[in-house]
């Protein structure tokens, strides 16, 4: 695994270990639990509130299995989106969690221009870019992104 960087002195945690922290920490809250953080409780919620992990990596899905109520998923293809749900459920399975029917939602990005050109050249910019690049590969989008 690799070691988070130091940054200014504060120590910068590794971020699923982060997401697993921040959801125990706001399920600790909404049930009214007093967190060190808050100078006061929050009230308890009169209702369960659900929390969904935005998930583009196998990882964060697999922890979004264990750890919540859902996902969304960001640029899936349908074979990526089928691996990413099996990944889901299997870790809400190995967590010995209750199937839930968790909820996946699926956001797929639009843009509407008059200008083609200038599509193309904010779509390049960002795959200049090698994050996106390689978050596009991930995805299913290998031959798209090799092509901008």
């Amino acid at each position: 695994m690799r070691r988070p960087p130091q940054t200014l002195g504060v120590r910068s945690h590794e971020p699923r270990e982060a997401s697993r922290e921040t959801t125990d920490s706001l399920r600790q809250a909404f049930t009214g639990a007093k967190r060190p953080a808050l100078v006061a409780p929050f009230q308890p919620a009169l209702h369960p509130i659900l929390i969904h992990f935005a998930a583009l990596a196998l990882e964060t899905v697999q922890l979004a299995g264990e750890l919540t109520n859902g996902m969304m998923l960001y640029l899936a293809t349908p074979a990526r989106y089928r691996q990413m749900v099996t990944r889901m459920a299997d870790a809400e399975r190995t967590a010995h969690r209750a199937p839930t029917g968790l909820t996946v939602t699926s956001v797929i990005p639009a843009f509407r221009s008059e200008d083609l050109g200038a599509a193309r050249r904010f779509v390049a910019s960002a795959m200049a870019r090698g994050a996106y690049t390689r978050f596009f590969q991930r995805s299913g989008f290998g031959t798209e992104a090799a092509s901008v």
